[in-house]
């Protein structure tokens, strides 16, 4: 960089010398977040103890195994009817829904519907219930006929209430099976059109006292999560703040499941208002879901039995900050697995994992509540517009006043939003954007400088310098490229910094704009160190060299180069979020082989195109030679560039991780990029027979 450049550079390095405190305290919170629990659901596994003979030597087992919590939903008419050890059944007649049952099934429906806040006939006669419904409650569950020519006939279904689908409280049988030395899961089931909120927060407290009473921190589960759809809404007296409260006298946190896509939390009505507050502690939840429950038997050697859905908790736990997994019943075949030994292997293997690599099983606990001032942040805004001016300042040759005054007009936005704290979390989002953006630009600027510089030297000897030397040279440009884009991480750090953040409550929309912007980028640098048939070295841009490379007369090799580049850009956009996909059988062993090895798996587009690439073209610049692969190496590079960056946009990962992942990406690469080199020599030999 010239020395016109050196204030600004100043100002990067106070800016990234000062993320170092995000970066502790993340550390700090995320070691004291690294214990977790193993949930199933109590009638879920129950049905399939009786589809194995004994469903509390089932349940029993389980437990035993290290599923240490079990979870139990409110009870509905519903849930009720499909225990089969319990005597109850309904029926809608004439405005009324009947309940058949014993006295004690009758009595516990009966205090249950007291959370209705609609006044209702309710009468108890022997051995049934008579309940007034009305219109709202219908639910009507429809066959459709079809005539002999497959054409629509018609639909019927029986009428339903919908009090047969809201939450009574907790059955008290069920409690008092519970397997031993297990902890339990309360979760609350509300519908808050049906319900009244208060009476259902005051029924959940005291069935959870009741239960934790005589019993120290470690020995209940210091979390819940909702059953149902919906959890409490807000209302004007305040019924949020109450029940709040209420969680916070008692040091209960609130868990929010994952979603299926691994983006993000479950949405449930009414849920965000409570976790969102910064007064509510909390933890992250995965559920088993319906497409992982099928991977028990993956089809492939030493995936038969349960070892993906291991892996997949392994991952869940160590690289998205979950501290509670929700087991489900396994699938094989289209029917569930009643085979406890599976579910015991499964377990067995996740808590070994986990423990192999410091976390601790039980006793989970939500994160630490931590929203640092927004002040805090003005240092990496200051960073980011120095290195936006630095950018411009190379493409566009700027003068160092003109570079000062847009450093002005770069940092003033930031003193609003930080500063001034006015809308502080759409300046996150931008600054955070400018920085991931900017930092793997500025990389590949310096890999392209070092590539002009390397192939301009008049003094360099070829035959007298080793191909060894040549590829510690490359390395030594690709680890200080990184370490340029770790400046963009360190400032995306600072502007991620959160518990909302760390637990995904809050979701930077930016991640596949910053892997897009610095490839598009990277054509522009392109054009301004190395142009377009350009005889010398010269670093300018040069408007008559896009022209001109619109009308290049097009090989059929130039063609295949360009379809390539475009189908690597196209895994690149299409593989690069989180799916419910199932991934080819060879592609999984291969991770599976990087994650069982290495103690944090490497991405694949680092180790494999964007490091490599880097020491190739240091390669190319000694030899003088490949100047076709000029701009695909260039853009692998903006790819591997941006990687880097987009390790750390996944702020649930912790932050250790992401700092291995890095390192280790740049360790695994050397062998890969040692087979570049061998193989565009190999090729190269090729060629030059053939062209003599």
């Amino acid at each position: 960089m010239k020395k016109k450049n050196n204030i600004f550079i100043i100002i990067m390095a106070f800016a990234a010398l000062f993320s170092s405190y995000f970066v502790k305290k993340r550390i700090e919170i995320e070691k004291a977040y690294k214990n977790f629990d193993i949930v199933f659901d109590y009638n879920e596994f129950k049905t399939l103890g009786y589809l194995s003979g004994d469903s509390d030597d089932f349940l029993q087992k389980i437990v035993n195994a290290g599923a240490n919590v079990v979870a139990l939903n409110e009870s509905t008419i519903n849930s009720l009817e499909e225990d089969s050890e319990i005597n109850i059944k309904t029926k809608i007649e004439d405005g009324y829904l009947y309940v058949y049952g014993d006295q004690e099934i009758l009595n516990f429906v009966r205090e249950g519907l007291n959370s209705l806040k609609d006044e209702r006939i309710i009468e108890q006669n022997g051995d049934f219930l008579k309940v007034e419904t009305l219109p709202k409650d219908l639910v009507k569950f429809k066959d459709k006929g079809t005539d002999i020519f497959g054409y629509p006939a018609g639909s019927r279904g029986d009428p339903h209430s919908y009090l047969e689908y809201i939450g009574l409280g907790f059955y008290k049988p069920y409690l008092e099976n519970m397997p031993s030395n297990s902890k339990v899961l309360l979760r609350p089931m509300v519908n808050n059109y049906f319900q009244d909120q208060k009476y259902v927060i005051d029924r959940y407290f005291k069935a959870y006292d009741e239960l934790c009473k005589d019993k120290n921190e470690d020995e209940r589960v210091n979390y819940l999560t909702f059953a149902g759809g919906e959890a409490f809404m807000e209302t004007e007296d305040g019924i949020v703040g109450s029940f709040v409260d209420e969680l916070n006298k008692r040091n209960l946190g609130v868990a929010v499941i994952e979603s299926s896509t691994q983006r993000g939390s479950l949405k449930l009505l009414g849920l965000d208002s409570i976790v969102n507050r910064e007064d509510v502690r909390k933890l992250r939840m995965f559920t088993t879901w319906d497409y992982i429950q099928r991977e028990f038997d993956y089809g492939i050697p030493g995936h038969q039995n349960g070892e993906e859905i291991s892996n997949v908790y392994f991952r869940a736990i160590s690289e998205r900050n979950i501290a509670s997994i929700m087991l489900k019943p396994f699938v094989k075949d289209d029917r569930a697995i009643t085979d406890v030994a599976a579910y015991e292997n499964v377990i067995k293997m996740t808590i070994n994992r986990m423990e192999n690599i410091g976390f601790n099983h039980g006793a989970t606990k939500p994160m630490e509540e931590w929203t640092p001032r927004s002040f805090m942040r003005l240092p990496a805004a200051f960073g980011v517009s120095a290195a936006t001016v630095i950018l411009l300042g190379i493409l566009f040759n700027l003068s160092f006043v003109t570079k000062l005054v847009l450093f002005v007009l770069g940092a003033i936005p930031g003193i609003l939003f930080f500063g001034l704290g006015k809308m502080s979390g759409f300046g996150a989002s931008l600054y955070n954007l400018g920085a991931i953006i900017m930092l793997p630009t500025l990389a590949t600027c310096y890999v392209l400088k070092n590539y002009n510089h390397y192939r301009n030297r008049k003094t360099i000897d070829t035959k007298n310098i080793s191909d060894v030397q040549i590829f510690l040279k490359g390395m030594m440009v690709l680890l200080i490229s990184v370490l340029i884009t770790m400046v963009g991480a360190l400032y995306e750090v600072s502007f991620l910094a959160s518990t909302r953040d760390m637990l995904e409550l809050v979701i930077f929309r930016g991640v596949k704009i910053s892997q897009i912007m610095p490839i598009l980028l990277s054509l522009i640098v392109f054009l301004y160190y190395i142009g377009v048939s350009r005889d010398k070295v010269e670093e300018r841009l040069d408007i008559h060299e896009v022209g001109k490379f619109f009308n290049m007369n097009v090989k059929f090799w130039h063609a295949m180069m360009g379809v390539l580049a475009l189908a690597v850009l196209a895994i690149l956009l299409l593989r690069g979020g989180n799916t419910n996909v199932k991934v080819p059988g060879a592609e999984l062993r291969f991770r599976n082989f990087l994650e069982n090895t290495l103690p944090v798996r490497p991405r694949t587009k680092a180790i494999f195109l964007g490091y490599p690439a880097v020491v190739l073209l240091i390669y190319l610049a000694y030899k003088k030679r490949g100047r076709f692969l000029e701009i695909f190496l260039t853009i692998l590079i903006s790819i591997g560039q941006a990687d880097i960056v987009n390790t750390f946009s996944h702020i649930r990962t912790p932050i250790l991780v992401s700092f291995q992942r890095i390192a280790i990406e740049y360790i695994v690469c050397i062998p890969v990029a040692i087979i570049f080199v061998i193989l565009y020599k190999l090729a190269l030999k090729g060629y030059d027979r053939f062209a003599s």
